[in-house]
This record gives structure tokens, C-alpha cells and sequence, in this order.
């Protein structure tokens, strides 16, 4: 327990002791004879900015990130009652509730950012879209609430694509075909096939190319949602690497600063040493008959 509210420190606290507080820890570990659990320690990644202010929240308002969580589980239940094609008054209102707790977190996270004396604007983004996961998934909302993000989190898709907060349009009903007037048996001629409508046919034709029209559009849409999906996998790669080679080299610094530190020592007490030794040679010659 004693090591893991350690590495809660090491999330708790600014980003830029992060390195050298896993270093110490790792020592520390090591030091006791828990190689294994050392090693798991110097894989942990240093959170980013957004991530390690979303970890903030969750030290700092919990109970505003429990009830984003809460609102999320209560959106997932309404909406498996809807119907289909429509949406409920209960889902429209949850929605518009959990965008606004969205905001209202958004906002905190920000000014944690720049109480810390870091630009907030360019995390707003990436803080809105790891608590909107949060909200709609609750394995991420595990990780959320446990205040350990690395990274922050991609939106989430699927049912968290849609935006509840404002009530889907009622397709208009279609009026009942009128039935033809009954013909009297035995007067008259056979009732004959009504004639094709110029006018409803190319109304059919109109409406089969905008169908057409519709699925074409949307078919480029999921391209186009595809391949912007693999530009972002392959930018968080990136990102990724870049943080690893990040922490190597703020390690490669941590231990060049504790050898110049050693070294510095180790030059002072030799100087000492000679000094000392000058003193009594010194001393020597002046007892010397």
C-alpha cells in the first residue's frame, strides 16, 4: 500500500518532478530488494498536461467527476428505452446535463493549468474529450476517477458520437391512401388500374436521388472519419515516442547532474587532501634540523 500511495504522489504532483520522484522511488524499491516492482515503476509515463490536469480533478473534484460519471450511466440506461427513429425528453435533458458538467470541469481544469503557470487554451480540447470518454465508457472512467492518466483520451465513439443535447426532428406522419369508392355490382365497368402519376414519379425520383445522394455523402464521411482515426493513432505514436525519448533524456540529465554533484564533492576533498598534505609537508621541513 505504502508503494502505491507513492506513485499517487507521483500523478498528484507537477509533471516536471515527475522524473526525478520515479527515479527516487525506483531506488528506493530496488534498494529494499523489490527488483520487480522497481521495474514497473520506471515503465510509468510522466502525464502530459491535460492529462495531469484531468488527474487534478479527480484529487481535487471528485465529486463534480463522480457525478459526470453518474450522469453518463443514466444517459447509456435512457437510451436503450428509446424508440427508434426518436429520442426521449429524459435522454435530451441528461444530454444537455452532462455537456454542461463537461464545460463546468473543462473550466476547472483550466485554471488548474494556469494556477500551475501553463497555457490552459491549447488543453481544452483534450481535457473535454478524456471526460467525455469518461462520462460514456466506464472502464475509462475507472482510469479517470483513479487520478493516473499518462495521456489524455480520445473522444468516444459510437453512441458518445451523438450529441443529445438538443431533440431529434419527427418525421411527419403519411396520410392513409384514400380508398376508391366501391363500384355497384352489376352496374358499370370493371373498375380500371389507375393511371401512373407523372408528377409522384419524378416526386420518387427525386427523393431516390437524394437517398442516393445522402449514402454517397455519408460513405466519404466514414472515409474521410478513417482516415483521420489513422492520422491520429499514428500523431498519439509519435507523441508517444517522443514523451519516451522525452524522459530519457531528462534521466540522461538527472544522473549527468548527480555525477557533476559527486564530482564536485570528490574534487573539494581531494583539494583538502592536497591541502593537508602541503600543511604537513610543510611542517616536516620546518621540524627538519
Amino acid at each position: 500500500m505504502a508503494v502505491e500511495d507513492d506513485v499517487d504522489a507521483l500523478y498528484a504532483a507537477d509533471p516536471d518532478e515527475f522524473v526525478a520522484g520515479r527515479q527516487a522511488l525506483a531506488r528506493r524499491l530496488r534498494s529494499e530488494g523489490d527488483k520487480e516492482r522497481a521495474a514497473e515503476v520506471t515503465k510509468l509515463r510522466r502525464p502530459t498536461a491535460a492529462a495531469w490536469a484531468v488527474n487534478q480533478l479527480a484529487r481535487r473534484h471528485g465529486d463534480e467527476v463522480a457525478a459526470l460519471v453518474a450522469l453518463g450511466d443514466d444517459l447509456r440506461r435512457t437510451h436503450e428505452r428509446l424508440l427508434e427513429g426518436g429520442r426521449d425528453d429524459d435522454t435530451v435533458a441528461l444530454g444537455r446535463r452532462r455537456r454542461g458538467a463537461i464545460a463546468d470541469l473543462v473550466d476547472r481544469a483550466a485554471a488548474i493549468l494556469t494556477d500551475s503557470g501553463r497555457a490552459a487554451g491549447a488543453h481544452r480540447d483534450a481535457i473535454s474529450a478524456t471526460l467525455d470518454a469518461a462520462s460514456l465508457d466506464p472502464d475509462v472512467a475507472a482510469d479517470v476517477t483513479a487520478g493516473r492518466l499518462a495521456k489524455e483520451l480520445d473522444p468516444p465513439s459510437g453512441f458518445g458520437e451523438f450529441d443529445w443535447s438538443v431533440p431529434a426532428a419527427t418525421a411527419p406522419a403519411r396520410p392513409a391512401p384514400a380508398k376508391a369508392p366501391a363500384r355497384a355490382k352489376g352496374k358499370g365497368p370493371p373498375a380500371a388500374d389507375n393511371a401512373a402519376d407523372p408528377e409522384a414519379e419524378r416526386a420518387a425520383e427525386r427523393q431516390a436521388r437524394r437517398r442516393e445522394e445522402a449514402r454517397q455523402r455519408a460513405a466519404s464521411a466514414r472515409t474521410a472519419a478513417t482516415r483521420a482515426r489513422d492520422l491520429a493513432d499514428q500523431a498519439r505514436d509519435a507523441a508517444e515516442r517522443a514523451d519516451a525519448e522525452r524522459d530519457r533524456l531528462e534521466e540522461e540529465v538527472v544522473r549527468a547532474r548527480k555525477t557533476a554533484v559527486d564530482s564536485r564533492r570528490t574534487a573539494r576533498e581531494l583539494r583538502d587532501a592536497a591541502h593537508e598534505a602541503e600543511r604537513q609537508a610543510t611542517a616536516l621541513e620546518a621540524a627538519s634540523p
